[in-house]
């Protein structure tokens, strides 16, 4: 068994020499594209690269051992679980509102359909109203007119029958 395992470490150790000795042989064919540096280019640049820097510094800067900056990814962990928590609950509570307002809405569009068909019994209730009012008016304004005719007719008799018994027509000079 140990000469198997003595081959396997020979064959790894082999591989590995192989490896790091072509895998750094690597040449670019194309040459590279010269960019312009610019004091704008520059500082996007370095806003860039110092942003990359301080991603992986950021808790090794905050705490000088591993099992600080452990302690803080812990407590980071455990805080953005307090906030998911947090935002579930918030969820469920819209969801909870959400379904309140919709039986609302439901309630509120059932009341104006009803509101609705009121006004629409109303206003036929009105039209009909309003041509029963018209041809009540014109009935008693052809009554009137009627009234009238019959009356000078009466009075066109009256003045016959005073004619013929010999009254005397009087002039009157209101008309």
């Amino acid at each position: 068994m140990k000469r198997s395992d003595s081959r396997i470490s020979l064959v790894l150790f082999l591989a590995l020499m192989t490896i790091l000795s072509t895998g750094c042989t690597y040449y670019v064919q194309e040459p590279i594209e010269s960019v312009a540096v610019t004091p704008q280019t520059r500082t996007i640049a370095t806003a860039q690269l110092s942003s990359r820097e301080n991603m992986y510094t950021d808790i090794t800067n905050k705490s000088q051992n591993a099992s600080m900056g452990s302690l803080e990814l812990d407590e980071r962990f455990n805080n953005a679980l307090k906030r998911s928590a947090d935002l579930e609950k918030q969820v469920l509570d819209l969801k909870e509102e959400n379904i309140k307002l919709a039986a609302k809405l439901e309630t509120a569009t059932s009341d104006l359909e009803r509101a609705n068909n009121d006004l629409v019994e109303a206003d036929k209730f009105m039209r009909n109203m309003d041509k029963d009012l018209a041809q009540w008016k014109a009935e008693i304004t052809n009554d009137r007119k009627e009234n009238k005719i019959v009356q000078k007719a009466q009075l066109e008799a009256l003045t016959r029958i005073l004619r013929s018994l010999g009254a005397e027509e009087i002039e009157n000079n209101e008309q």
